[in-house]
């Protein structure tokens, strides 16, 4: 009996489990999250762009409740669907991204917002003759 228990801790450690596998993706010390921005801003560090869903695991939410706490911190690109941080959406082409967002908010009033905002960061020099 013995040798055989022998045998499969042996087997075992030959192959690392799925949690050992995970472990290595992690970040050595994961840093403490406290709320959907802290969890935001590791989203970001990871992947490079808002992951919802990711967000949602880090903080046992969901996905509704992290981006109604997220709130302003981002937006979600009608022409994509894809959710980006305030600062990437409310810069660059900013009129080209104001009449996709109306349009958008013509057919579903969740991106009124998205117009609210971009309308804050027209250039000034333009004027309605544009």
């Amino acid at each position: 009996g013995r040798v055989g228990l022998e045998v499969v801790v042996l087997d075992r450690g030959d192959r690392p489990g799925p949690i050992f596998t995970e472990r290595v993706i992690a970040p050595p010390s994961a840093p403490i999250i406290t709320s959907a921005a802290d969890a935001l801003a590791v989203v970001l560090n990871e992947r490079g762009h808002v992951d919802i869903d990711h967000i949602a695991e880090l903080l046992h939410a969901d996905a509704d409740a992290v981006i109604a706490e997220l709130g302003d911190a981002i937006y979600r690109d009608p022409e994509s669907g894809a959710w980006q941080t305030a600062d990437a959406y409310l810069s660059g082409q900013v009129r080209d991204k104001l009449k996709s967002a109306e349009a958008a908010a013509a057919l579903d009033p969740v991106f009124e917002r998205n117009v609210r905002a971009l309308v804050e960061v027209q250039p000034a020099d333009l004027g309605p003759s544009d």
